[in-house]
């Protein structure tokens, strides 16, 4: 278990030349395999042998851990910015934030300041694409979630408008969003939340023209879309998954280092190591925004 991680590295392998012992690290999750045509054509996330750490191979969630250099990005200038125990904190957001840029700037492929941007579900990711549309010249950001608690914590990261869905006041999400944007859609919406049956139409009904809906939640059935919509409007659906390439985790990390991407708000309760299931337990009911587990607390 546990994919999103960061560590100190401990012991290094004879053939590692960009890590030493005593670096700080964030990790990516994402292990590829480098030979396949997907991993050979740029598109790491979407290799054909991956295997997932914490999923299909081990996690972090022990006393060590091993992971391929390649994985490994360093944090140490994080230090500049937070105390020991804070960079961890910091470094263990980089993996969510990550699919999050991956969705908005990578396959997503940007969008212009001042755009209105719209996320649906403000979990960890959610909250990353809230703080990354933030410092990226988003003019408008709405959140919307089911839990209050996470609703805050989206305004807190940088949402101007933040919504419990079932708190509307007879309003749907796309008559809301409509609304704020007098009429004019949304430029760029991001389906974090896994519900894309109900999702999903909320955001073709608010899709500005050109408009992009990034899908970075999962779901476990199909959803309807209606195509004429995309096509009247010169809209789009892209999918994205994962965080690797492109040179994700170093941009995040600059961000951060540089005292631009503020993303301390997103943890909302940490635990000690031998608090592991409680920690688990608490999960399960997506309250919080970033749980965080200090192995050597």
């Amino acid at each position: 278990m546990v994919h999103e991680f960061s560590d100190l590295v401990e012991k290094v392998g004879s053939d590692v030349s960009t890590l030493s012992i005593g670096d700080n690290i964030a990790a990516e999750s994402v292990v590829w395999c480098g030979t396949c045509q997907p991993c050979r054509s740029g598109y790491p996330n979407q290799c054909r042998h991956v295997e997932l750490m914490g999923l299909s191979i081990d996690g972090a969630l022990a006393e060590f851990v091993a992971v391929s250099e390649r994985c490994c990005w360093k944090i140490n200038e994080l230090a500049n910015r937070y105390s020991e125990k804070d960079v961890f904190d910091i470094g263990a957001l980089i993996e969510p934030v990550g699919c999050a840029y991956n969705g908005l700037f990578v396959a997503g492929g940007e969008f212009k300041p001042g755009a209105t941007a719209v996320i649906y579900g403000v979990g960890p990711i959610g909250l990353g694409a809230v703080a990354l549309a933030r410092v990226a010249g988003a003019g408008k950001i709405i959140a919307f979630d089911v839990i209050d608690q996470r609703v805050d914590t989206a305004r807190r990261l940088g949402a101007d408008y933040s919504f419990n869905i079932n708190s509307l006041n007879g309003y749907s999400p796309a008559e809301k969003v409509m609304e704020l944007t007098k009429g004019r859609g949304a430029d760029v919406q991001v389906e974090a939340a896994g519900a894309a049956p109900k999702i999903i139409p909320e955001m073709e009904r608010a899709l500005s023209a050109q408009g992009k809906i990034i899908y970075l939640g999962r779901a476990a059935t199909s959803t309807p879309v209606h195509l004429d919509t995309l096509v009247s409007g010169a809209g789009s659906i892209i999918g994205a998954r994962g965080h690797s390439g492109c040179g994700i985790f170093p941009y995040i990390i600059e961000l951060i280092a540089s005292d631009k991407l503020h993303l301390e708000g997103m943890i909302t309760t940490t635990y000690s190591s031998d608090e592991i299931l409680t920690a688990i337990e608490n999960s399960m009911d997506r309250r919080n925004g970033k749980i965080l587990v200090r192995m050597n607390d």
